[in-house]
């Protein structure tokens, strides 16, 4: 996770990251590991998303 601090994440991929965590399977700890991102930053997507709306 270190090796990504500074990276900007572009609107598709936040998408994509939080499609991936929502469907039944991997847990969203599993998708964050394999994304290399904290899972408190795609709860904060999820938030900010549904705000949007």
């Amino acid at each position: 996770m270190e090796g990504n601090q500074g990276r900007r994440t572009t609107a598709d991929e936040k998408l994509r990251v939080m499609e991936e965590g929502t469907q039944s399977g991997p847990a969203i700890s599993e998708v964050c590991r394999r994304h290399q991102i904290h899972h408190s930053r795609v709860y904060r997507w999820k938030r900010l998303a549904r705000q949007e709306l």
